[in-house]
This record gives C-alpha cells, structure tokens and sequence, in this order.
C-alpha cells in the first residue's frame, strides 16, 4: 500500500516582503499516530540553482539526481513508521535561491502553515511540529526557527534538529580558499558546490559577487545557473581553484571587501533579535572540512546568551562532512519522539543551555 501524498502550491514572501508562491510535497503516514498526530519537516539539501532539483522532485522520483533523498532518508522513513505526516518544502523559492537563508526561512514556515490549514491532512493549530535539516537544509530550518517567534507564533513547534549547520557563510567561503588539511581537502571535494552557494546568495543579496565578478567569474555563474548539486547546466566542467580567480579582487581583499561582509553577514547566523523559543538539537563534526566548527560554536554561544534551549553535541570522533549526517541519523530520530512525547531527551550534548 501507498502512502497518500499531496503537493501544495501556497503564499510565502521573499527577503523584500513581496509575494512569492512556493511548493511543498506532504505525506501522510499508513498509520497514525496515537493520540495527536506530529509534522515533522524534512528539509532537503537542494544544494541547487534549478526548480528541477528541487525537494518535490527529488521525493516523486523525476529529479535528475535523488542523491540527497538517499542519504537522508532514515528521519522521513522513521517519522512515516511512527505515524507523523512528512513534509518536505521546496524552500528556495520560485527562482531558486540557493542557501538564501532568510527566504528559505519564510517559505518553511509558510509550508507548514499551509500544511496545518490543508483540510485532508487532518491537522490543526496544536499539531506539534518538528523540524530536521542538515548541511543546506539546515540552513533552512535554522533560519526558520530563528524567525519563527515573529514571523509564525502560533505554530506549535517543539523542536528543531540542525547538523552541519552553514551559520557563518564567510567563515565557509575562507575556508575553502584556505590552507589547512581540512581546507584543501574541501576545496578539492567541494569547490563546485560552495561557488554555486555564492551564486545563490548573489540571487538573493546581488551587491555580494556581481560587482566584482571577472569575466571569468560571469562565464562560471552563467554555465552553472541551470544546474544541480555543483554541477554545470551547460554541460562543462564545473569551477575550481579560489574565489579569487573570479573576481577582481585578491584573496585578501575579498575577505576584507566592506559589501562581501555586509552580505554574508546578512545571510547568518546568529542575527541579532532572531533567535529560536523552541528547543533546538544542534550537532557539528570539529573535523567537518566543508562546514567549519566556529561557526556551530558561534551559533550556540548567541542563541544560549539570547535564552534559547541548546542541546549542542560537538562532535570529537572525527567524521567528516557527509558521514557525520549519516552516523547522527539515529540520534535525530530518537531526539524528534521524545520532543513530540514530552520525555527528557537522550540526545548527546557536549554542552546544554537554559
């Protein structure tokens, strides 16, 4: 047997406050859920300049890649089996803003509005909500958590689990032009990937790259606006090397350029008046070379001093970027039913606050 699945267009708005509609795909479990029945959010790494990457693809099977379906799939299969309804917004929007945190942020919490009111899936304004992203769609619901209070409080949500969370966007876009172990190895695996992001954040913020962009740098964005997980839509091989190659700046000037840090600031985190009154579950590899470490800890530190529920788990075993989602897998499930039951949690934490 199937299980029963809808998509939703609805109203969100961008990072001006004009309208804007969005998509979601949401799923209702076999079986329900004893007593009120849970939503959980499932926020894909879109990681991706295209409509045709984008999440409802990804979960109906006509994407041209289900890579990060496949690796995330553990939360939603589990959420189903315990009889919570799945959603999986397309959080960047109609034209595909890439790692917009802002907007990515809207349009999450405007999906699971639109879900609450979307009579067939039986659900209302005490249903409790829980939200999962890592990596890209951490920064997601992050964003959202951080917005939520002001921006949707009627929204019953319990919880928030983000691993692998880009919270200091220039401290990433350093560290991919930097020199460590880590850097290197980064840069080699992901280059492609992080020059896509600022693309996207260019869609959002356009003061970031386009006035400083080379002809080098317009003909990469150009190649790759169509297209999906790093990869160029044109065909050709994606970028590599240093942000410095792209632009008309060196390295050091890039860094320390007054509009580069203006923008990436923008699109961080922690953002001051914005913070999380639900708990959170945040958890981050020391050793993940694509996303680095500080920005968790800075993350933690301003949403503890601002009276946020912290539970912080500074991963010390070593795990990269892509194995430390799959090893924490478990420990996100566990942590969204004992939130959704009210039990103390079991989730492990280097550090807890308020």
């Amino acid at each position: 047997m199937s299980n029963t699945a809808y998509q939703v267009k609805f109203a969100s708005r961008d990072i001006y406050g004009r309208k804007i509609a969005a998509v979601e795909t949401v799923v209702k479990p076999l079986v329900p859920a004893t007593g009120v029945e849970p939503l959980v959010v499932e926020a894909l790494a879109e990681d991706s300049l295209a409509a045709k990457c984008a999440p409802s693809h990804f979960v109906t099977g006509s994407a041209t890649s289900d890579t990060e379906l496949a690796e995330e799939s553990g939360v939603p299969e589990t959420s189903l089996t315990a009889g919570d309804t799945l959603l999986f917004p397309d959080f960047e929007g109609p034209f595909s803003l890439y790692a917009v945190g802002p907007q990515e942020g809207y349009i999450t919490l405007d999906a699971e509005i639109a879900a609450l009111n979307f009579a067939p899936l039986e659900l209302n304004a005490k249903t409790p909500i829980g939200q999962n992203g890592y990596s890209g769609g951490a920064h997601a619901v992050s964003w959202a958590a951080a917005l939520a209070p002001s921006y949707a409080p009627s929204l019953n949500l319990v919880g928030t689990a983000t691993g692998g969370t880009p919270a200091d966007i220039l401290g990433i876009l350093e560290s991919i032009d930097g020199t460590s172990a880590l850097s290197v190895t980064a840069n080699s695996l992901f280059f492609d990937i992080i020059f896509m992001s600022g693309v996207g954040i260019n869609r959002g913020f356009p003061g970031l790259l386009t006035p400083i962009f080379n002809a080098k740098g317009v003909a990469a964005a150009t190649a790759m606006e169509n297209g999906c997980g790093g990869d160029n839509s044109d065909g050709s091989s994606g970028p590599s090397g240093h942000f410095a190659d792209y632009v008309t700046l060196s390295q050091s000037a890039l860094y320390a350029d007054p509009q580069v840090i203006k923008y990436t600031s923008a699109d961080s985190e922690p953002q001051p008046g914005l913070f999380p009154t639900s708990n959170v579950f945040l958890y981050q590899s020391v050793t993940d070379e694509l996303i680095p470490v500080a920005g968790a800890d800075k993350l933690d530190a301003g949403w503890c001093a601002d009276g946020t529920t912290v539970e912080y788990f500074r991963d010390t075993a070593g795990g990269d970027h892509v194995t430390t989602e799959v090893d924490n897998i478990p420990i996100v499930e566990t942590y969204f039913q004992e939130r959704f039951a009210g039990l103390p949690l079991t989730v492990p934490s280097t550090s807890t606050c308020n």
